[in-house]
């Protein structure tokens, strides 16, 4: 079995689930912060942190960390009504945040206000999300969402919900759902054809077989260049009003035009997304076997000078598209060694003996043959793989 995960926006939430889903956000950032405090101040795991909290809940006990002081019965009895899976995964996460900083440092608290709104609901039991052949789909304590099942790529209605995740973007409430689906259910007919794919800037996508794919080719990037000027023109209006005023953060105003830069961010961050789906999607219909580089874009933006661009282009999210969607659809991901792939010549395999700059885009080798150096470096990559 194979976890799938599908995506939907909430339509049209009611005040009411619109406030459940806030108060449940608010309660997994809260218990993610006990169970950090606790941790740090008695030198404990996660785990044990939270067997110590869901004690406190059950004896309506539970105390700020900070100075010790027991929080009033009205917060104590919140508590007692958020679904219990939220400890459970707020705890999960502690142990991954220990894990990934490095040891001479702790994870961070979650912001109030640099935090996105989420929680995350396994399922324990049948009770935990119901849903019915209309597409209202019922979570435990917290409420009912309306699912379009005809816009879905599967009918629910044939599988086992196994996790819940519903998180507040600029444009709304979003549910993701993680499926168990059989290993065949979304695999391709067989394919033998073989390609290889070098990542650039110019051209975000070049591949052995000489197709370049550009997001500045795309329909939507007229409108890509229109809202970053939107963007400058709204952050010279916030630079100058805090310069002149000390509270101006505490206005309506200024959170107005916060909120308007986020959505605009978040406006080109989909097109650049969708842009990779379209790209990624390509590659999986069309190819049997697909080879790309092991780059790592950490190293690449401390070139200053490309850093916006190379931060812009994605790279790690479309290598995590290819690889869980080469998964799904039952294709073949290869990852190569990028060592010289640029500098080698794929007619004779001689290598340049003076690296070639970022300005030259033609590939010339001393045996006559000359190509685009993307394409080039895709032919390379195939080689390897």
């Amino acid at each position: 079995m194979k976890s799938y995960v599908i995506k939907s926006k909430i339509s049209y939430p009611s005040k009411a689930l619109i406030s459940s889903l806030n108060l449940n956000s608010n309660i997994a950032r809260f218990t993610y912060n006990w169970l950090l405090g606790y941790c740090l101040l008695n030198k404990c795991k996660p785990k044990e942190a939270r067997d110590e909290f869901r004690k406190l809940i059950k004896a309506k006990d539970v105390y700020n960390t900070k100075d010790g002081v027991i929080y009033g019965d009205s917060f104590q009895e919140i508590l007692a009504s958020t679904p219990s899976q939220l400890t459970d995964m707020e705890a999960d996460n502690l142990v991954r945040a220990f894990k990934t900083v490095k040891k001479s440092k702790i994870p961070k608290f979650k912001s109030k206000y640099k935090t996105k709104q989420s929680f995350t609901i396994n399922k324990k039991n049948d009770s935990n999300f119901k849903l019915d052949e209309n597409g209202y789909l019922s979570i435990v304590k917290t409420g009912t969402i309306k699912l379009d099942l005809n816009k879905l790529k599967l009918n629910l209605l044939n599988y086992d919900i196994q996790r819940v995740t519903i998180t507040e973007s600029s444009y709304g409430w979003y549910i993701s759902l993680t499926i168990r689906i059989a290993e065949d259910t979304l695999v391709l007919p067989k394919n033998e054809n073989q390609v290889g794919i070098d990542w650039g800037i110019k051209a975000f996508a070049s591949d052995s077989e000489g197709d370049q794919f550009r997001i500045q080719d795309q329909d939507c990037y007229k409108y890509y260049a229109k809202i970053y000027k939107k963007i400058k023109y709204l952050q010279k209006i916030l630079a100058k009003k805090r310069n002149n005023n000390a509270q101006w953060k505490l206005s309506k105003k200024y959170k107005k035009i916060k909120f308007k830069i986020k959505y605009l961010y978040e406006r080109l961050a989909n097109i650049r997304r969708d842009f990779l789906h379209g790209v990624s999607k390509y590659y999986i219909d069309n190819y049997g076997s697909i080879a790309i580089e092991d780059l790592k874009p950490s190293n690449m933006l401390k070139n200053h000078k490309l850093a916006r661009v190379i931060s812009e282009a994605m790279f790690y999210t479309w290598k995590v598209m290819l690889s869980y969607k080469s998964d799904l659809y039952g294709r073949s991901l290869t990852i190569v060694n990028p060592t010289n792939t640029s500098q080698t010549c794929n007619h004779c395999g001689c290598i340049l003996e003076t690296k070639l700059k970022l300005s030259q885009r033609t590939f010339k080798c001393t045996c006559g043959y000359t190509e685009d150096r993307d394409i080039n470096a895709a032919k390379n990559i195939l080689a390897l793989a």
